[in-house]
């Protein structure tokens, strides 16, 4: 069976309290509208859900770790991008020459 536990905003005091009252007394303390919620629903409402580059002349050089596009262009420049130095790190295999050839 899948039970989770949560401990809603502002009542922390009585989620402690309620370690030592039984499930009616909870229930009649502080009664809920029980409605679940399915976390697709909530992510439908978070529109930044992940990280992505998007350059105007970018190459797609693939996916950050949230599942955003990168779409780098190593000549843009603006105020945090000041220079068209960079640096590749990786370890030994992990395709840093390959990368490097997608632009050269």
């Amino acid at each position: 069976m899948d039970f989770k536990g949560t401990v809603y905003l502002n009542e922390q005091k009585f989620e402690s309290q309620a370690l030592t009252m039984s499930l009616t007394q909870q229930e009649s303390v502080l009664p809920r509208i029980k409605k679940d919620i399915p976390s697709q629903t909530i992510a439908i409402g978070v529109p930044f859900h992940s990280v992505s580059l998007n350059d105007e002349h970018g190459v797609y050089f693939g996916e950050s770790d949230t599942g955003g596009n990168i779409l780098l262009d190593l000549f843009y420049k603006d105020s945090r991008r000041t220079s068209y130095d960079g640096v590749f790190v990786g370890a030994k295999g992990a395709g840093k020459s390959h990368a490097l050839r997608r632009y050269y």
